[in-house]
């Protein structure tokens, strides 16, 4: 069974990379208007808890990449 913090992250990843970023921002701000009580500030908060910064920017680097390869594909 995975933590929550293991969820959390493969859920922000899976909704980054079928959204983008734009999108899946304006979708988890839909999210906290319709949900009393669900602070996005305090979600993003401990949402990377377990990573160093360099393992969160080769994330952020590898999403990009993806995402550039996606869009090119879309051509």
């Amino acid at each position: 069974m995975k933590n929550d913090v293991v969820i959390k992250s493969e859920g922000y990843s899976a909704l980054f990379d079928k959204l983008g970023s734009v999108d899946a921002e304006r979708f988890l701000m839909l999210l906290s208007r319709e949900r009393q009580g669900f602070d996005y500030t305090e979600w993003r908060h401990g949402l990377w808890t377990d990573k160093s910064l360099t393992e969160v920017a080769t994330i952020a680097q590898e999403l990009e990449r993806q995402a550039l390869k996606r869009k090119n594909l879309a051509r």
